[in-house]
């Protein structure tokens, strides 16, 4: 029946919104526990993972506290991590402008590694 069709059709509708919520709940989640701990690279691997996780669907998720986060670690940590020449900042600083890109915020170009680095 009709009844039944627009039924069916409207739930999965509303379980996509609830799935959105979902979702938009958890990066909202991982993206506040980066903030209490910037430099924590799993963090940062589990938030990017969630992101291309949820732009593989067709969800709508709101990713204005995301971004409102990721705005304000750019801005305060970012520029602390590019005195530090060691590797692992690098990866990190990689790792952090890649999110920065999924999450649609402008990143500046990432700074490449010290030439004697390379060499040794």
């Amino acid at each position: 029946s009709m009844l039944l069709e627009l039924a069916k059709r409207e739930g999965v509708k509303l379980e996509q919104e609830g799935l959105s919520y979902s979702a938009g709940n958890a990066l909202n989640r991982i993206m506040r526990r980066l903030r209490d701990d910037p430099l924590n690279i799993q963090t940062l691997i589990l938030a990017a993972m969630l992101v291309t996780l949820f732009q593989l669907f067709p969800m709508n998720v709101n990713y204005w506290e995301a971004q409102n986060i990721y705005c304000a670690l750019l801005k305060n940590e970012f520029p602390r991590t590019s005195e530090d020449r060691d590797s692992s900042s690098h990866e990190w600083r990689e790792r952090f402008l890649a999110l920065g890109e999924k999450l649609h915020v402008s990143v500046p170009a990432l700074e490449p590694i010290a030439e004697m680095q390379m060499a040794g």
